[in-house]
């Protein structure tokens, strides 16, 4: 109930879903999990997201044991992977589906629109009120339909350096309205010239692309 009261929000605001965010113990937790199906390059991705923000929330336990993690990782991998740019999300909140699937949402919405072109044609505006109910009805469902695309396609960001200035940017003409660090995360909303704005739950700024962990959701 609750996961179906922030899509909720999110079809209102944008950013609302950052609120969603895993801990540094669940990430290490997802991690140890990923590295028992032998998912290493993943199981990487979530020890390196554990370790910066056990290191921001100064969370001794959790960055040694990811440390170690990742120190056993770079021992069994032929070489330390890179970081894509979009890497795939890592259970980080799940695509959400409520009660009907995504796809049966767009199925539904298709069979409504034929429904609707179909009074049109057999009986014109004869049958205004049933007309008007269902292009009601189908009018509400594209409200969900975007909501869960935009869920599902959402971006989002892990800082993993701290030299983040308060004034940049492309051309460094933006400042930042917090100064974001190392271990903060958020949403990406737009990428130009190498940077990402990335909104957090304390501010919004442009970070550079190396200083970032891009997570989003591939379709």
């Amino acid at each position: 109930m609750k996961k179906f009261f922030y899509f909720f929000l999110f079809c209102c605001s944008s950013f609302t879903i950052a609120d969603i965010n895993k801990t540094p113990c669940d990430w290490y937790n997802t991690g140890q999990t990923l590295y028992k199906d032998e998912k290493l390059k993943d199981a990487y991705t979530a020890w390196l997201i554990a370790y910066y923000q056990a290191c921001r929330d100064n969370n001794l336990m959790v960055s040694k044991a990811a440390q170690k993690g990742l120190a056993q990782l770079s021992e069994e991998l032929d070489e330390k992977p890179e970081i894509e740019s979009r890497l795939r999300l890592i259970d980080a909140c799940g695509n959400f589906t409520g009660f009907i699937p995504f796809w049966l949402w767009c199925l539904i919405s298709l069979i409504l629109f034929g429904f609707l072109c179909e009074i049109l044609i057999l009986w014109g505006t004869k049958r205004i009120r049933l007309l008007l109910i269902f292009s009601l009805a189908w009018l509400l469902l594209q409200v969900p339909i975007i909501g869960l695309y935009k869920y599902n396609t959402i971006k989002r960001g892990i800082i993993i350096n701290s030299g983040v200035e308060l004034l940049s940017g492309p051309d460094k003409v933006y400042s930042a309205r917090c100064r974001v660090g190392c271990g903060d995360q958020g949403i990406i909303t737009q990428e130009r010239d190498g940077w990402c704005l990335i909104h957090t739950q304390s501010g919004k700024g442009w970070v550079n692309k190396n200083f970032l962990v891009q997570v989003g959701c591939l379709q």
